[in-house]
């Protein structure tokens, strides 16, 4: 318990001051993140069951928080969601009443499941799930938000991925964001600050210990 709430205080210390988590990452010898498409077998974590904890309520609050966040930005928006899993997001910003939704993910079974899950929460508007690569995913069509929920460290250099995605974001359109809080992924989170303007920012903690960065950035 002790040692949880030591590693939570330097976690959000690093928040607003980078060389701590970069003291304690170099101290604990951390690796970085894994790379989607470095090899790992996502359609082997979704079978194994090893993902179903994203539909736990106490594991919920970051995408409530979020999925509102964009809603104020934006009532009734169009988002493409990259890495979407099984769908947990779009269950959550179904309840805002978006005017479109499209989920896009690596894991061919996750996109399965996705398909199956949403039959049971429709929107009035359309809703796709598609396979692809979110580093570089390529759609004509344009989003009032862009969302990586807790991918962004597997997608590479997130610069280039807010790049590649700025070009379908409507005029006024956001980029979404939740991401693990965690020493390892905040040089990620230090490198979307100097790629993005950051609108809205926040961190959700929960009683048993989990914490996410949830935020809403606009492009430079």
């Amino acid at each position: 318990m002790a040692y949880g709430k030591l590693r939570r205080f330097i976690e959000l210390s690093a928040l607003d001051r980078p060389w701590v988590g970069r003291v304690f990452g170099r101290k604990r010898g951390s690796t970085p993140p894994r790379d989607a498409q470095a090899g790992w077998d996502w359609d082997a974590d979704y079978a194994s069951g090893v993902l179903d904890r994203l539909w736990r309520n106490d594991q919920r609050h970051h995408h409530r928080l979020l999925a509102s966040l964009l809603a104020s930005a934006r009532p009734n928006p169009a988002v493409l969601d990259i890495g979407c899993g099984e769908g947990a997001l779009y269950h959550t910003l179904a309840l805002h009443r978006p005017s479109a939704y499209h989920g896009v993910d690596i894991s061919n079974l996750a996109i399965e499941r996705a398909r199956e899950r949403a039959k049971v929460t429709p929107i009035d508007g359309p809703v796709r799930f598609e396979v692809g690569n979110g580093s570089a995913y390529e759609t004509d069509e344009t989003f009032d938000a862009i969302v990586f929920s807790e991918c962004a460290e597997f997608l590479g250099d997130m610069a280039e991925v807010l790049k590649h995605y700025q070009k379908n974001l409507r005029p006024g359109g956001k980029f979404g964001l939740t991401m693990w809080l965690a020493n390892r992924q905040l040089p990620t989170w230090e490198l979307l600050k100097r790629q993005a303007q950051v609108d809205d920012e926040a961190v959700v903690c929960t009683a048993w210990g989990g914490a996410w960065i949830v935020a809403v950035l606009s492009p430079r």
